[in-house]
């Protein structure tokens, strides 16, 4: 079996994978480390990710799980702006 990279391993992941990714790139927006720069990318990386999880079909619970959680979060952050 191929490694997949980049748009393959996007295209082909689901919700609960693509949440995991949203974890990883959530915490690098908020790293002092990197420059405000890499931060925004990091943003619009997150974002595209939530769009990406809210348009994936489920195929098991753990899916639908990563699914909901994520829109529950998006609805409360978006109720305490």
């Amino acid at each position: 079996m191929a490694l997949m990279h980049g748009a393959d391993f996007l295209a082909e992941a689901g919700p609960a994978v693509l949440r995991l990714k949203l974890l990883e790139v959530s915490h690098l927006a908020q790293s002092p480390r990197l420059t405000d720069e890499m931060r925004e990318d990091a943003r619009a990386a997150a974002a595209e990710l939530r769009r990406l999880i809210g348009e994936r079909p489920c195929v098991s619970l753990i899916d639908h799980a990563a699914k909901m959680d994520v829109a529950a979060s998006f609805t409360g952050a978006a109720g305490r702006a």
